[in-house]
């Protein structure tokens, strides 16, 4: 006999909870093992002068290749009508001797390059370097490998990827209670309409009384603009804006529409609504 969708629920979430307490100080003490041995790799690489070091692989696999990855850097949020209006400065004489049917992609590409930059003057600071193991057939390109790395190099490559496994074992432990929680949620909310009090046993044996409720989400949308859609923005205008570069008022225009259209669309944050959720909401006091 099927239990109540409820019951359910308070059943598969108390496992969830109950698990990630009991493997609580262990799934801690392995991200602190990845991150330390992570910063072993890429400092003792450093000391070698290792970009990328090939080590062997399993028997007839192909070899595993570590190597010192930056990552890109991301282009930056918009936030403000001046803020697009700075990234468009001096576009005009970059794109001068630009075909028309050719503009409006080089200008994308300069803004693009000028939002990864953090702005059209100041270059954002270059990321830290990160020790990422990648498993290839083939050797990477366009950098140098080091065939035979030293033992202490190896030795900590092969910590670090131990590291990697544990964390990622405990993560698969966890998935198929999250699953088994998200499952009984989406089962509750198609028949939860008004909140049900349920009775809860703690770790220390204590009763509690809970409510099971539905529950609006709400997420705020921060007042700013995201890379695609700026540029979208911008490709549209340049091409609305052509005629302009006749009269040398092209810059000028596209600066104008640009900046309208994005205090328009920015015009559009605050708090929206993101859907429902099930929660326990327990009483305090117990019962």
């Amino acid at each position: 006999m099927s239990l109540p969708p409820v019951l359910e629920y308070c059943r598969a979430r108390h496992a969830l909870r109950a698990l990630e307490e009991r493997t609580r100080v262990e799934r801690s003490e392995q991200r602190d093992a990845k991150r330390a041995l992570g910063e072993l790799v890429i400092a003792s690489m450093r000391q070698y002068g290792i970009e990328c070091a090939q080590l062997p692989g399993p028997a007839g696999e192909a070899p595993t290749y570590v190597r010192l990855a930056t990552p890109a850097l991301r282009a930056k949020p918009i936030s403000s009508e001046e803020e697009a209006r700075s990234l468009l400065s001096d576009v005009e004489a970059n794109v001068k001797d630009v075909p028309a049917e050719h503009l409006a992609d080089e200008i994308v590409r300069l803004v693009q390059a000028r939002m990864r930059q953090g702005g059209s003057e100041a270059a954002a600071a270059p990321p830290p370097s990160s020790a990422r193991v990648s498993h290839v057939r083939h050797r990477p390109r366009n950098t140098p490998v080091c065939e035979a790395p030293p033992p202490e190099v190896r030795r900590l490559v092969d910590d670090y990827q131990r590291a990697c496994d544990d964390c990622t074992a405990s993560r698969s432990q966890l998935q198929p209670h999250r699953a088994a929680v998200r499952s009984h949620e989406r089962d509750l909310l198609q028949t939860l309409h008004d909140p049900v009090a349920v009775r809860m046993r703690g770790p220390d044996g204590s009763e509690r009384t809970a409510r099971v409720v539905r529950r609006p989400l709400r997420r705020r949308a921060a007042p700013r603009l995201g890379a695609r859609a700026f540029l979208k923005i911008v490709r549209g205008a340049v091409e609305e804006t052509l005629e302009a570069r006749l009269v040398g008022r092209f810059e000028e225009e596209l600066s104008s529409l640009v900046g309208r259209r994005v205090a328009e669309a920015l015009q559009g944050g605050g708090v929206e609504p993101g859907g429902e959720r099930i929660t326990l909401v327990v009483a305090k006091g117990g019962a």
